[in-house]
């Protein structure tokens, strides 16, 4: 009784085929994941940017950790730093002085 081994081969490769394609899939899946779940929250950003913010820190001057951050996002968080670490001082004399310091760091009329 003959066999018919070129058939028997046929089978082998696709089986090979597909479960060396499903281990690479898997092992990209895994991969990818790792990749993902590495990259920091938003939380995160947020508060290196928080930390890394100074009293140099003005609207055109942003700390790298802040650069990945919307204007919106970077100015509450800077507006909130100056308040914690400066205070209002005199700033409360007259509301545009905190306009003001948004605008370049220091409350020196610059914004008219």
């Amino acid at each position: 009784m003959p066999t018919d081994t070129n058939r028997l081969g046929g089978t082998m490769r696709r089986t090979v085929a597909i479960i060396s394609a499903s281990a690479v899939a898997v092992a990209g899946g895994i991969a990818g994941t790792v990749i993902w779940l590495s990259q920091p929250t938003q939380a995160e950003i947020e508060e290196a940017c928080y930390n890394a913010i100074t009293k140099e820190s003005t609207e055109t001057n942003r700390p790298d950790e802040c650069e990945s951050l919307s204007d919106d996002d970077y100015g509450t968080l800077r507006m909130g730093w100056f308040l914690e670490n400066e205070g209002l001082g005199n700033v409360d004399e007259d509301p545009g002085d905190l306009l003001d310091y948004s605008d370049d760091g220091e409350v020196n009329g610059s914004t008219g």
